[in-house]
């Protein structure tokens, strides 16, 4: 089926957006609003995971909403727009960087950014929110040796499970980077699904382990975002990447 994955990083309040992970407050106030507008739920991984297993059902209009790294804005900007209009969303924790920064980002011309730390992550779960793993240290899994990559995989979710109290079904590959070896780790890890950024699938849940997400993008319009999240434009893009 196709349904609409949103990925976010980072909210700014400030303008110009000087990067393309960057969304404004003001854009994505825009596409929230429109989104429950047109009559969007938004719903888990582990709800969708369930679907996929036969165990659950969805809404008419499912959509996730996900955010990487765990930015603080995340907190700060996003889920007051997001609590407007009753939705939650997932967050893709980088296990070693809760109350810390971007450290993956510390050699490139990237603004440091603080991320949320833990007890802000357990009041997210506390409304309903979901917590995935964004890996420990953010690394590039394919460029690992088999030690550091069953780490990076088992020792995130371990983590943050024994951190929050729950369990983690979800997984998202640190820089989109993944390949099919890559991919039977995750399962082998005891994920339920996984998210790249692109897949070659035809619907966006084809393959549980390479979800297909939409981009939100810092130079998006709201007349960009409405063509993202369509029916057409994900069964386009699925058509493309076979």
């Amino acid at each position: 089926m196709n349904l609409p994955i949103l990925m976010y990083h980072h909210i700014q309040t400030e303008s110009p957006v000087l990067s393309k992970l960057t969304v404004s407050l003001r854009s994505f106030k825009r596409q929230i609003n429109w989104s429950s507008q047109k009559g969007y739920e938004t719903i888990s991984f582990e709800r969708l995971g369930g679907f996929i297993q036969g165990r659950d059902t969805l809404p008419r209009k499912p959509i996730i909403i996900t955010f990487d790294d765990g930015y603080q804005s995340v907190w700060d900007h996003a889920k007051p727009v997001l609590d407007q209009s009753g939705f939650t969303a997932t967050v893709f924790l980088v296990s070693q960087a809760i109350g810390r920064h971007n450290i993956w980002d510390l050699q490139k011309s990237i603004p440091i950014r603080p991320c949320m730390d833990e007890a802000t992550c357990r009041r997210l779960l506390d409304d309903g929110w979901e917590v995935g793993s964004h890996g420990l240290n953010h690394y590039a899994l394919p460029e690992l040796a088999p030690k550091a990559l069953k780490e990076e995989l088992t020792g995130s979710k371990n983590a943050l499970e024994q951190l929050f109290k729950c369990q983690v079904t979800a997984f998202c590959y640190p820089h989109g980077a993944w390949n099919n070896r890559i991919q039977e780790d995750v399962k082998r890890a005891g994920y339920q699904v996984a998210c790249a950024i692109s897949a070659k699938s035809a619907s966006v849940t084809d393959d549980p382990w390479a979800l297909r997400r939409v981009k939100v993008k810092g130079s998006d319009t709201l007349s960009d975002f409405k063509r993202k999240v369509s029916n057409w434009y994900l069964t386009y893009r699925g058509w493309r990447k076979r």
